[in-house]
This record gives C-alpha cells, sequence and structure tokens, in this order.
C-alpha cells in the first residue's frame, strides 16, 4: 500500500512540479504547461494524470472511476511521443501517499438495502479557474446518475498537504442511495474530514519507517441536494526518497547566486550536485562540456528549449519561462561544481591536421565504391577480412543520407558495408564528423581510424574532431547490420555551422579509375544517373502546385490533425509532449512571419486526428474520441468531454487511435494493432484492435464497421465521396495500401485473431503501394478534384516523403487503379492532408525515430500547396482490360514518341501475406508488349500484352 520506488533512472524528460506553493485556486502548471493530461500510465490505459501541487500527483483510473495513486514526485514520460523511444510507456516515479490497484468499485448504489447494478462510462473532465472536475456516469436499466468529483489540497499548518475531494451528483433516484468507498492512512481518524456522514467499516494498523499508522477503511454517503466534501492529510513521513529532495537546503546567503537560482527552480526534482538521479547530476554536466562561452550557450538553449542532445540523446523539458540572466548564472554554477575532463576544443590547443591527398582532381566524380558482404549471423564487431571475400552486390552510393528500411534491397539483417572515396574540402578548418549507425561503424581517413562505433547495438553515435586542409581526403567506411533495425549516417559540421547535417552529395566522391573496385555489380539502391520520377522519387512539388509555408518559423510541432473553423482559422492538434490544440490564422500568407497561433487546449494523449462539424469540434485520442468545448467563449477549452471510448484497449504503445473523417452524421477512425518493439503482432490483442469505426455524434455510439488492418494511419473521403484508409506494411501485411471501407470488410490481417479468421475472405487493395519503392506509411487518404485529375485521390507518406496520386476505376463492383509520384520536395514526412477550399491544400509534417520520418527532413511541418492551374506532361490513368492496358495522358504525345513496344516496361508481381513482417514480391515477371496503339488525338495508348493470368 505505502510503497517507495526508485527514482535511479536515466530518464530525462519529466513532468515535473511547479516550484510555485500554491492554494486550489492559484493558476497550475508543470514544466510542460500539461498540469492536466491522458496517458498511459504504469501500464494502465485510460489514465488521467494532475499535477496538482509541486509535492502532489494524482493519477486518475478514468474507466474504473477512482483515484489510483497519489504521489510526490515526478512523472517518467517514457515513450515515442515523449523521447522516442518504442515500446516504453510514462511511469510514475517516487513515493505514493496513496496507491488503489484494488479492481474494487468506488461507488455502492442500493435501494431499499438491496444493491443495485450499474455501469460506470467516464464522460471527461473540465477545467474552470484552475480547478479540476471529473466527470462519470452511473448508468442503470432505466436511469442515468451523473457524478462529479472535483479534485484540490489545502495547506495546514507547518505546510501540512492535504488532498481535498468534493463529489456533486444529480439524477439520484429518491428511492436510492449512493455511497463512495475509499481508504486513507492516518495517525488517527480525526484527521478525516467530511461535509458527509462517514462510516468507518475497517481499521489495519501498520508500522512504516518506525512509526505507526492506521489505515482507515471507510464509506460517504453522496447527495443530490449539495455537494459532499472530505479532506485528509497527506503524511510527510511516507516520503522516504532523499535524493529529489536534496540539493539547496543552506541558506541562501551563502550560496553561488546560480545554485540559489537553481534552488528557486525545479531543477533539483532531476538533478543533484553529485548523485546520478532522474538526471545525470551538476558534477557530471560540468566534467563532460568545455568551460566556454560556446557550450555555456548551448546549454541555456537547451534549458530554455527542452529537447535531445545535451546528454547522450534523450529529451529534456523545456523551461522556457527563465530569464537568460539566470540560466547564465545557473550553468556557470554548474560549471563550477568540477573540473572539464575532455579534450578542449580551444582555439589555442590544436587538433590533428590532415593534409589534402596529393590527387588529379579532374579523374574525381560523384559517390562512394561501395561493396557489400554477406556475413554470419551473431557476429558482434566489424569482421577484419571483408577486403579478401567476394562481394554480393557493389556499386556507387551517392552518400550516407540516413540509410535505413528498405535501402540494400533483399538484404534485411547479416550483412556488411564497405565504402571508399574522397571526401572534397573546399575550405580549411576545424571539422566534426560524426556517424549514426545501428549496429556497428567505423570511419577511417587516409587510413586511420578516427570514428569506433562499433559493435552491435542501436542507433548511436560516435564522433571526431579534425582539421582538414583544402582538398581531398581519402575515407574509407566500414558498417554491418546485425539484425533488428538497419541505420547508417555520416554526418559533418563545418568549421564556421553550428549544427551538424549529413555530409552533402556533391562532397562525396571517388577516382574513376578505381571502378573495377566495384567490378560490373550494382547497387539496387543506388540513384546516381538515375531521372527523378524513374523508380526514384520526383525531386520537386509538381508544377501545378504553388508552395509556401502556413506556419510561423516558430511553430514546430508534428501535426496530428488538421481542419479549418466556418471562418477559415486552421485549427490542429500536434502529436508532441503537451498533447496540444492550436488555432492558427493567416495561414494563407506568403509572409511567415504574419501567421500567427495560439494554443485553445492541452494534455491529449496522442491526438492523431481532428474534425470541425459546424461548431464543434471533436479529437480523436489514442484511447478515446473527444469533444473539445469552450464554455465562455474565450476559445480556450474548458471541458474535454468524452464522445466515445467504446472499444477496447492495452497499455500498448502501438495502439494508436488514427482519425477523423465526418460523413453522415458519423465520425470515422481507424484502431491500430499493438506490435512489440522492432514490428512484429503482439500476442493475445484485444479483439477491437485492427479495426475501422464509425461514431454517432449525436449519441457517441460506435460500430465496428471493418477490421483485419494494422496501421491504419489515415481515414478520408476519396474517390466518389467513399471512405478510404491508409495501411502500413507489418505481420499480414506485404506492402502498404490504400483500401476502400464498407460495412463488414475484412482487410486480411490475421494478428488479432489467427483461427477465427481462417475462413475470411480478404477484400483486396484499390492499390498496393511497393515498399521503399513509393510508400513506406502512408498516411490521410483525400480526394482530388483540381484541373485534369477529377475524381482521383491523393495520400501522404510519412517515410517515404510527399504527395502520392492515385487513379480509381471500378470494375465489376470493384475498386482497383494505379498510383503515381506526384509531390516531393516538403519540409517533411507528411501526416495529414486536407483541403482548405476546392483547390488550396494544406500539409501537416511529422517524424520520429525508428523509421518514422522522411529521411533527411524535418520532424515537423505545416505547409500550402495552391492549385495554379499550370499543366504537366504525365500518365493521367491507368485502365485494365483483358488483353492489355491503356494509359491516358494529360498531354498530347509527340509524333513517334511513346509508339514503341520497347517505350514501356510492364511487370507484374503477387504478395502472400504471412505472419512475418513485410513480404518480397512473389512470381515476378517481365510481359512482353505485342503492340503499341496510339489514339488519334495522341493522348492515349493501348498496350497489347502476350499474356495475363
Amino acid at each position: 500500500m505505502l510503497k517507495k520506488l526508485s527514482l535511479f533512472i536515466l530518464i530525462f524528460l519529466i513532468i515535473s512540479c511547479n516550484p510555485d506553493e500554491r492554494t486550489g485556486t492559484d493558476s497550475v502548471g508543470g514544466t510542460l504547461d500539461t498540469w492536466v493530461f491522458r496517458c498511459v500510465l504504469d501500464q494502465k490505459p485510460r489514465m488521467l494524470v494532475a499535477n496538482v501541487h509541486k509535492n502532489l500527483i494524482l493519477a486518475y483510473d478514468t474507466p474504473k472511476a477512482k483515484l489510483y495513486k497519489a504521489w510526490k514526485g515526478i512523472v517518467n514520460l517514457e515513450g515515442a511521443v515523449y523521447d522516442g523511444a518504442h515500446g516504453p510507456q510514462p511511469t510514475a516515479v517516487g513515493d505514493a501517499y496513496y496507491i488503489d490497484n484494488t479492481d474494487d468499485t468506488v461507488f455502492e448504489l442500493s435501494s431499499d438495502g438491496n444493491a443495485v447494478p450499474y455501469t460506470i462510462d467516464y464522460n471527461g473532465h473540465r477545467i474552470e479557474n484552475s480547478t479540476l472536475t471529473l466527470m462519470y456516469s452511473l448508468i442503470l436499466d432505466s436511469d442515468v446518475i451523473s457524478v462529479e468529483e472535483t479534485v484540490g489540497y489545502e495547506l495546514g499548518n507547518n505546510d501540512q498537504l492535504s488532498l481535498k475531494r468534493s463529489f456533486s451528483v444529480d439524477g439520484l433516484p429518491e428511492s436510492h442511495e449512493l455511497k463512495w468507498k475509499n481508504f486513507a492512512v492516518l495517525v488517527d481518524k480525526s484527521q478525516l474530514n467530511s461535509s458527509s456522514e462517514t462510516e468507518i467499516v475497517k481499521e489495519e494498523e501498520i508500522r512504516f519507517d518506525g512509526k505507526l499508522f492506521t489505515t482507515y477503511f471507510y464509506k460517504l454517503g453522496l447527495t443530490a441536494d449539495a455537494s459532499t466534501e472530505i479532506s485528509y492529510p497527506l503524511l510527510e513521513t511516507v516520503y522516504l526518497d532523499p535524493n529529489i529532495a536534496d540539493g539547496f537546503e543552506e541558506d541562501e546567503n551563502a550560496l553561488p547566486p546560480g545554485a540559489v537560482m537553481i534552488g528557486k527552480n525545479d531543477c533539483k526534482t532531476c538533478h543533484n550536485v553529485s548523485k546520478q538521479t532522474v538526471g545525470p547530476s551538476y558534477m557530471a554536466i560540468a566534467k563532460k562540456y568545455e568551460h566556454n562561452d560556446e557550450n555555456a550557450v548551448m546549454l541555456m538553449d537547451k534549458i530554455t528549449k527542452g529537447g535531445s542532445g545535451i546528454w547522450g540523446e534523450q529529451v529534456m523539458t523545456p523551461h522556457p519561462e527563465i530569464p537568460k540572466e539566470d540560466l547564465r548564472q545557473m550553468v556557470d554554477y554548474i560549471f563550477s561544481t568540477a573540473e572539464f575532463e575532455g579534450e578542449s576544443s580551444s582555439s589555442d590547443v590544436d587538433v590533428e591536421r590532415l593534409a589534402a591527398a596529393d590527387v588529379d582532381d579532374a579523374a574525381f566524380i560523384g559517390g562512394a565504391l561501395t561493396r557489400i558482404y554477406k556475413i554470419k549471423p551473431d557476429v558482434q564487431m566489424m569482421p577484419d577480412d571483408l577486403d579478401d571475400r567476394e562481394p554480393i552486390q557493389a556499386g556507387i552510393l551517392a552518400n550516407f543520407d540516413n540509410i535505413s528500411g528498405g535501402d540494400f534491397k533483399g538484404l534485411d539483417d547479416n550483412f556488411a558495408l564497405v565504402s571508399t572515396g574522397y571526401l572534397q574540402i573546399d575550405k580549411a578548418g576545424e571539422y566534426g564528423l560524426r556517424l549514426w549507425s545501428d549496429d556497428g561503424s567505423k570511419l577511417y581517413l587516409h587510413d586511420k581510424l578516427y570514428v569506433d562505433n562499433d559493435g552491435t547495438h542501436g542507433t548511436e553515435m560516435k564522433q571526431s574532431r579534425l582539421f582538414l586542409e583544402e582538398g581531398y581526403h581519402p575515407f574509407r567506411i566500414e558498417y554491418f547490420q546485425g539484425e533488428g533495425g538497419k541505420f547508417l549516417s555520416f554526418n559533418m559540421r563545418a568549421p564556421d555551422g553550428d549544427s551538424w547535417m549529413v555530409v552533402p552529395q556533391h562532397l562525396i566522391t571517388h577516382d574513376r579509375n578505381d571502378q573495377e573496385y566495384v567490378a560490373q555489380m550494382n547497387l539496387p539502391m543506388s540513384v546516381i544517373s538515375k531521372i527523378p520520377g524513374d523508380q526514384v522519387p520526383v525531386n520537386s512539388v509538381h508544377p501545378a502546385f504553388d508552395l509556401t509555408q502556413a506556419r510561423p518559423d516558430d511553430f514546430q510541432k508534428k501535426i496530428g490533425g488538421l481542419d479549418f473553423l466556418e471562418d477559415g482559422r486552421m485549427v490542429v492538434s500536434v502529436w508532441d509532449t503537451d498533447g496540444g490544440v492550436y488555432i492558427i490564422e493567416n495561414h494563407d500568407s506568403p509572409n511567415p512571419e504574419d501567421i500567427t497561433y495560439k494554443q485553445i487546449a492541452f494534455g491529449l494523449a496522442e491526438p492523431l486526428g481532428l474534425q470541425i462539424v459546424g461548431d464543434r469540434m471533436f479529437v480523436m485520442q489514442k484511447q478515446e474520441m473527444t469533444e473539445l468545448i469552450d464554455n465562455d467563449g474565450d476559445e480556450i477549452i474548458d471541458e474535454y468531454r468524452t464522445l466515445c471510448d467504446d472499444w477496447g484497449v492495452t497499455a500498448n504503445f502501438h495502439e494508436f487511435g488514427f482519425g477523423l473523417e465526418e460523413k453522415d452524421g458519423y465520425l470515422y477512425a481507424n484502431l491500430a494493432t499493438g506490435i512489440l518493439p522492432g514490428g512484429a503482432g503482439m500476442p493475445n490483442q484485444h479483439p477491437d484492435r485492427g479495426s475501422c469505426i464509425k461514431v454517432s455524434i449525436e449519441d457517441g455510439s460506435m460500430e465496428k464497421i471493418a477490421n483485419g488492418l494494422r496501421t491504419p494511419n489515415g481515414v478520408g473521403r476519396g474517390y466518389n465521396d467513399g471512405i478510404f484508409v491508409s495501411d502500413n506494411q507489418g505481420d499480414w501485411l506485404p506492402s502498404s495500401k490504400i483500401v476502400h471501407v464498407e460495412e463488414g470488410d475484412w482487410f486480411g490481417s490475421r494478428a488479432v485473431d489467427f483461427e477465427g479468421t481462417a475462413s475470411y475472405t480478404e477484400k483486396k487493395p484499390v492499390v498496393w503501394l511497393p515498399q521503399d519503392e513509393i510508400g513506406n506509411s502512408p498516411s490521410t487518404p483525400l480526394y482530388l478534384n483540381v484541373g485534369p485529375y477529377q475524381n482521383q485521390m491523393i495520400h501522404g507518406e510519412v517515410t517515404h516523403g510527399g504527395v502520392k496520386r492515385v487513379f480509381v476505376e471500378e470494375v465489376e463492383g470493384q475498386l482497383q487503379g494505379a498510383v503515381f509520384r506526384f509531390i516531393q520536395g516538403l519540409e517533411a514526412g507528411v501526416n495529414r492532408l486536407r483541403w482548405a477550399s476546392e483547390d488550396v491544400l494544406y500539409a501537416g509534417g511529422i517524424g520520429n525515430p525508428g523509421n518514422w520520418q522522411h529521411s533527411g527532413r524535418l520532424w515537423y511541418g505545416l505547409q500550402r500547396l495552391a492549385y495554379n492551374g499550370n499543366s504537366a506532361f504525365e500518365i493521367l490513368a491507368v485502365r485494365a482490360h483483358s488483353d492489355g492496358v491503356e494509359l491516358e495522358f494529360t498531354e498530347t504525345l509527340r509524333e513517334g514518341e511513346g509508339w514503341n513496344p520497347g517505350d514501356y516496361s510492364i511487370k507484374q508481381w503477387y504478395y502472400l501475406p504471412t505472419e512475418e513482417y513485410g513480404g518480397p514480391k512473389l512470381g515476378e515477371e517481365t510481359l512482353d508488349i505485342l503492340s503499341v496503339n496510339v489514339s488519334e488525338d495522341r493522348k492515349k495508348v493501348f498496350l497489347e500484352l502476350a499474356h495475363i493470368p
């Protein structure tokens, strides 16, 4: 019951308590400005967490209508949306005043002495005057009893903290009696104060830390004619962990100014002077970073902005409220706690200088000579005999731009790479060189090892610093991939640069005379000399659209949902630590400085969908569909009312809720399946997972209309106003796809119910999206009705990036189609698309570690694409016939061009779903083209094929 939790952990992103002493009506907030938020906590789904005082955090188990935990400490925010970790979820860290881990109900309803059965429905929460109220319904056969709990605290003598809870009841039948059951740990029952009769039903004495306490189990009568209040002290003796309280108990006048600033802020919640607690000790920071102005400014900036990169690659909570002068004093104090133990980078300390090679630059051409080798399983370190082996692939690699995912096709595990070439340096100076890799990697320059990131590990980084003279520097990169994810990125920081970047393609070269190094082999992933759009991505925005930024420069949010108010202003929900919703004004301005935003809601659990219906606003959270209500007209959300949470959930990190799309009075959304870190399906899935649902806006009732999906990150209205969903490759899904959703459909995934789906018939997709060729992580499907593209579709792409176009045709009641590269050159992978008008499209971007981002792009983005009427020569449509295919073009073919069979190539293959992740193309073959028939207007071509099975 009374439990001490260890704080000896290495996670840096936390919810910490506001350092101000407060009364119940003072403003309250944490370092994330989300003092109330939804999440999975301690492996319990659908929790509501409230940071009500610097020494009190509360967590409510909303499905059970009960307080799960009250504690003094922090919330350790692990998880994809918090620190990029795939698998973990937030946990409560600190010492508990109160824990209720039972399944017991807290309400006792009776009539004439007989128990009355009921079910509990959580209706959401309300925030008024910085006061939190939770709303529940007790549903009977013919009645609904509404119960609201308002929670706060009181400070008594010697700042004794008490928990204060107030209940109001509406709709209680006169013949019924309602009691609330709970317990408290006290010195004496006189400490239990209530406005109604309190019945003590059981007492248990316990001895804790040498002191005697009593657990009082009690019942409190609730009435409909007045609120019922109860309060009791949260005993400070229960709080044992000295690390949180450690810090600056001495006289402030005896402390350095920086220590005083730290003591007045919440730093001691995470840090200790000499001990590792939640974050690193001040001494460890001082030893790690050289004590110079550059590092001081960098640390100050990271304290202000939070984010990753200060201690390892963990994420730190932002502190924008601290003035710069205080920040500098704080950093100076941290530097004073220990001597720097690294190698100095001061200008008066020489770094190793490397002279350029004496070579003939006329022989240099782009790319690195690269060989791929198969290696045995269980290799732990880079093999040292690769040069003596025969490669299985070889060719020219343009550069090392975050190689991951499906790169090196056919090679997922157990291979090694050796790349050689020259790093061209245009300006002499001190350069930083860095290798990120999963698993091991090494960087040699002039045959000497300078970056050693060897061994089996996740995505990790090692770096070096060198003075490079102008000219060409021979390099060698070695990399091996064992099992699991693969990743390789070669980064640099220029002498005058303040940030790292992928080494640009134009700086990676090789001597053409060395090409026998790769013989006549090739790399399937090599993009050198390929035309954009010809089996590789296009490299810019389609000429029919003008691109502008739709956010101010400082709005760096990952877009989870996007829609427009009736007055034209944009509303977005963000997949970010604050779980916020924002209104954006002047989003159509060509000048980002004219665009403004304001936050109107916070604390949502990964809101990956948003829909405006008239004057009502809905969001799709991870485990709930919610209406956001502004009760007082100030455009700040006061009430987070649950519209629907009738589907099953677990604590799995991958059980996202994707949406939203409205049609005919219903909101459509998708429920992702649970997976294990790495991509395999989670065993024992809840039967609701992998479903497309629709929820009545009028009454919140839910229907499952289709299932057999995996990670359906997108639902929208498309061809002929139908509902379409995008799904992402994984187990039982050999490649990503776009599907048309109708009542009763099953789309092939057996991860949720392997045996029960054995006899099901899979509904085929409208289009397959060959993995790593045109899609990796498709998102929002949407209609396209501009210019020549009438009644076609588009969809976003998170990992492959950009916007794809889909032509759709109906044959014997089945939709089928063709997918085309359409738009690239956007600032981030595209997660959400929404038309603001018939010809203006908005794209919201997103990114996250673990191949959940568009390589080389931002992790956030919001852009506007306005149709301008310009044309481009491209295939407009592809129509299937029994003896061939018809191609329709946007413009007339030139005389003689595209008239010969050799101008075209057509392949066919099929996919076979299995329980393995993804799947290869099977039965792939090139079809013979017997004839080419050009239409009279030269805008259509019919290709007669020799064989179509």
